[in-house]
């Protein structure tokens, strides 16, 4: 059972590492830009999707891939799994706003312009995230018995 999660967590950072480098690269490769696309309207894609990243991350913390030890054994990846269902809880707030104003569509348009020119930390680092969460992928699938990995 250890190695579905394993292959679960890589699954699951791979196509997040794909939604966050999907406005940088998405009018290249339009495979990106569809499911940014896909996932940025969908309430219940990102419910589904915070609630996958929360039991990945405990399945890691209690079950990490052997010789690893239990709570550090996957260290990286569960920082980059939690860090992904804070994005996805931040994404489905401001979609949850979004459509709560969309009676009067002059405010939900001008929130929406608002939040990409100030954003968060993890809207202004997009592109580095997602590049971070590819390597973090590569490198946990290339080396999984590594500690701290």
């Amino acid at each position: 059972m250890m190695f579905q999660a394993y292959l679960l967590t890589i699954s699951y950072l791979l196509m997040n590492a794909g939604i966050l480098l999907g406005d940088e690269y998405g009018g290249q490769y339009l495979l990106l830009l569809r499911l940014r696309n896909a996932i940025r309207n969908s309430v219940p894609i990102h419910i589904v999707l915070i609630i996958v990243g929360l039991l990945l991350a405990t399945w890691n913390i209690a079950f990490p891939i052997p010789p690893g030890p239990v709570l550090l054994g996957d260290f990286f990846p569960i920082i980059c799994l939690l860090i992904l269902v804070v994005y996805h809880i931040k994404q489905l707030g401001s979609l949850h706003k979004t459509r709560k104003n969309n009676i009067n569509l002059s405010v939900a348009l001008n929130e929406t312009a608002m939040f990409d020119k100030t954003g968060t930390y993890i809207e202004k680092h997009k592109r580095n995230l997602g590049y971070f969460m590819l390597g973090v992928s590569i490198v946990h699938f290339l080396f999984p018995s590594a500690v701290l990995l």
